[in-house]
């Protein structure tokens, strides 16, 4: 008959490669081991990392990142003039594009059966953590341009106007803290919902910036207002949807949080399933789940998502170069206020 002590030393047994228990007891934490666990046994993720031949995945990843390439060169083109805001918008789109292109390499996986020698065993533990890298700067661009687009907008909360390097400091070790867990004690299995659940926040960060500017200047954010930007020039998802671009910003959470539904409810389920079968249907054979799985769903969204987030971001670079003063300076520090009003 088992002791309720028995009962309890067997639950810990079971957890104390997650739980952070202490070293007293003899455990250490794993961040990212915990994390996982958290996400598939208590909130039910039916994500599965993708073992081999992941076409889906490595396809999808180089379209983001030959995208954001060219949207980077966009935002350049706006702003040559490399200061501001536009700075950290590029500087974001660009480690977007190279984390999205040096992503799309490990997809293919160890255990592939066509495999470049670049992929070997030895190779590949370095490109995924080299990947976790180009995150963590990410992580704290996400961060840096949430700040910015609030004190550009004058809603920076009163308290935190004069506190902003503060914040930044906070970022970078939000960044640090993610590149070192993912060095020392992830495993790639555990790696990309560790990545997923560590860029949620930041990115959710700059979104919800944006729908707060949205709700705030919502009278004067008109499709026709944006003209006053002149050298802004509305091309792709910005002149087909016709609406302003801060409310284009917004609007790109639609494609993000669809592409997560790959993530939340796994490769068998609901968009990821659908469009699995439409691919065969369009193909004419069965496309595999490893040819199309979550994760090439979830970067379909992303996508969707980035183009009509990066028509936004171009929209800023613009305004913000036309409102800058003849010498070569900004006329205030909440300038997109000035522009919105």
């Amino acid at each position: 008959m088992e002791t309720p002590t028995s009962v309890q030393n067997q639950s810990l047994g079971s957890v104390s490669s997650f739980l952070p228990l202490g070293p007293e007891l003899g455990y250490s934490v794993n961040m990212c081991e915990l994390n996982h666990a958290f996400a598939t046994q208590i909130l039910k993720v039916s994500f599965n990392t993708c073992a081999s031949d992941c076409v889906g995945s490595t396809m999808t990843d180089v379209a983001i990142a030959l995208h954001a390439a060219y949207m980077a060169y966009n935002i350049w083109r706006a702003r040559p003039k490399m200061n501001g805001i536009s700075f950290t918008l590029a500087s974001y789109v660009l480690v977007n594009s190279i984390w999205s292109l040096e992503g799309s390499l490990f997809w293919l996986q160890p255990s592939g059966e066509k495999l470049p020698w670049f992929l070997d065993e030895k190779y590949f533990d370095f490109l995924w953590k080299l990947n976790a890298q180009f995150e963590a700067v990410l992580l704290f661009l996400f961060w840096k341009l949430a700040i910015s687009l609030l004190e550009t907008a004058d809603l920076l909360h009163p308290s935190l106007k004069d506190k902003k390097s503060g914040m930044l400091f906070m970022a970078v070790i939000y960044a640090a803290s993610f590149s070192i867990v993912t060095v020392k004690s992830c495993v790639f299995e555990n790696f990309i919902l560790f990545g997923a659940s560590n860029i949620l926040p930041p990115l959710c960060s700059s979104w919800l910036s944006l729908m707060y500017i949205s709700y705030y200047y919502w009278p004067h954010l008109t499709y026709g207002a944006s003209e006053g930007i002149t050298s802004y020039r509305p091309t792709g998802s910005a002149k087909f949807l016709r609406f302003h671009p801060i409310v284009l910003g917004v609007l790109s959470g639609a494609g993000y949080w669809i592409g997560n539904t790959g993530i939340i409810f796994g490769t068998d389920s609901f968009f990821v399933y659908w469009s699995r079968e439409l691919l065969s249907f369009i193909f004419r054979r069965r496309v595999t789940r490893n040819e199309w799985e979550e994760m090439a769903f979830f970067h379909l969204g992303t996508l969707v998502g980035n183009e009509i987030l990066f028509r936004c971001w171009c929209w800023i670079a613009a305004a913000e170069a036309q409102i800058e003063g003849k010498n070569g300076k900004l006329k205030s520090r909440t300038w997109l206020k000035d522009v919105l009003l």
